[in-house]
């Protein structure tokens, strides 16, 4: 029986007493002189903001925010604001972290959407522009092959003329009776 109990209290993860936690309430003694020997004169809450009027070894004098001044234990003091001063001041910036972390968010997604538009607007215009260089080799293949007919339209137009010249050349003088002459010798 005992063996079983002994197992049982040393087994891992079980705990007979309720988990608790140190606060942050406590407080200090201010004394009137240095040392413990004088009297007290009042305490001063953990966390609260005390002017150093004299550094002293073990004590030290300080004024509080009620106007009050005493010595305290030095070694209770600290350069550092209390946990009562910067959580709530970390509590905030941490809002204001996920707030903006929120904005930021929602921001990516309108953004990750506008690029999507983008890449599909581009698409679409390569094709357009594929399109339209089609369509511009096309027309100045016919361009050229205008400027080839009418080169040759225009040839055989001097061709025509030339030929028509040549016979009427050839043909008006025998078509048109000259007049004969006398000749003298005959």
């Amino acid at each position: 029986m005992r063996a079983l109990l002994l197992l049982v209290a040393m087994a891992p993860g079980f705990s007979f007493a309720n988990a608790a936690y140190v606060s942050e309430d406590i407080y200090i003694f201010l004394h009137s002189g240095p040392s413990r020997d004088y009297r007290i004169i009042g305490s001063v809450n953990a966390g609260t903001q005390l002017d150093v009027l004299e550094q002293g070894k073990d004590f030290t004098k300080v004024q509080d925010s009620e106007g009050r001044s005493g010595w305290v234990e030095s070694q209770f003091l600290t350069n550092q604001p209390s946990f009562r001063v910067t959580i709530p001041k970390l509590q905030a910036s941490l809002e204001a972290a996920e707030a903006k972390i929120g904005n930021l968010s929602s921001g990516h997604e309108s953004l990750t959407s506008t690029l999507d538009n983008l890449k599909q607007d581009k698409v679409q215009l390569t094709q357009q522009v594929a399109e339209q260089e089609a369509t511009i080799s096309k027309l100045k293949a016919q361009v050229e092959g205008m400027d080839q007919s009418n080169l040759m339209r225009w040839f055989l137009y001097g061709g025509g003329v030339a030929g028509g010249g040549l016979l009427l050349g050839l043909l008006l003088p025998h078509l048109i009776p000259r007049k004969k002459r006398k000749d003298m010798w005959a």
